[in-house]
């Protein structure tokens, strides 16, 4: 099949709080990191029932490595 894809999601966030009409940030900034790494496999080629349907027909999407952590390392 071949059929990749990947992902890379980054995220900075803090906690910020209101108090009357002024903003107040209330926590240092947290850095975490999602990556997606899909696969696209033929069930019949790999004579194996991904998706559990009873059959062994499908193309179905398959995790291929994906990872999170709480950095912003491996971009």
């Amino acid at each position: 099949m071949g059929d990749e894809v990947e992902k890379r999601l980054h995220f900075g966030q803090f906690l910020r709080l209101e108090l009357g009409d002024t903003w107040y940030k209330a926590s240092d900034d947290s850095m975490w990191r999602c990556h997606f790494k899909l696969k696209k496999v033929s069930e019949a080629a790999d004579d194996t029932d991904y998706n559990n349907d009873g059959d062994k027909v499908d193309e179905v999407w398959i995790d291929n490595g994906s990872d999170t952590a709480l950095d912003n390392a491996g971009f």
